[in-house]
């Protein structure tokens, strides 16, 4: 790895980690089926299309960065870049199979006067929920691993260390609700707060990359 005057285009990264946030800030409270019944259908459908294109950019983002700093003459170095891409891809992946399921068989995507329709929410609700943990956890130790392949690369300390605290921060409150079985951060705007700093991040190393000089 090293330095030299190509420079990184950021921008898929900026614009999917910016639709990412607005798409998880704007989602409504659809913890019940009375409240999900209630939702504009066409803030739903904003919501969730923001989330795939969001979705699509991010992984197409960590590509190019992978291609900018996984170098294969320094192993350690090109494997640490693989691992924060798998984690990005499976993550951001596992994002759109959840926005699918909420587009296509959640409430208010689904009409109230379906039969059965509490037990098709509960079960809606239960995978969806599975599987966005599970795929907001991966991007969350996929931003871990890359704010140190960006550190080992000299990128800006702010964007590479806040890339490894933040990371670091959502994998350690993913353990303790994993253990306690409930979340340390109270439901609501700080738990919305703390969410967004992941998507957030993962904009601001787009937004740096074009300062970045590497090969």
């Amino acid at each position: 790895m090293g330095t030299s005057l190509n420079p990184l285009d950021g921008r898929p990264l900026l614009v999917g980690g910016i639709l990412f946030t607005i798409a998880l800030l704007l989602h409504p409270d659809v913890s019940t089926l009375e409240g999900a019944n209630a939702v504009s259908p066409a803030l739903w459908t904003l919501v969730h299309w923001a989330y795939l294109i969001g979705d699509v950019l991010l992984v197409a983002g960590l590509v190019v960065l992978f291609r900018h700093v996984a170098t294969p003459a320094e192993g350690s170095g090109s494997g640490l870049a693989a691992i924060g891409l798998a984690g990005g891809l499976v993550g951001f992946a596992l994002d759109a199979a959840s926005t699918g399921i909420h587009m296509t068989a959640f409430p208010p995507a689904v009409s109230p006067s379906t039969p059965n329709l509490q037990n098709v929410f509960d079960a809606a609700g239960a995978v969806n929920t599975g599987i966005g943990n599970a795929g907001f956890l991966a991007a969350s130790v996929g931003l871990l691993v890359l704010g140190v392949v960006l550190k080992r690369e000299g990128w800006s300390p702010v964007v590479a260390i806040g890339a490894i605290v933040v990371g670091a921060l959502h994998v350690l409150l993913a353990l303790m609700t994993g253990l306690t079985g409930s979340s340390p951060i109270p439901a609501g705007t700080a738990s919305l707060a703390v969410n967004a700093l992941m998507p957030v991040w993962y904009a601001v190393v787009g937004g740096s990359a074009g300062k970045a000089k590497v090969q």
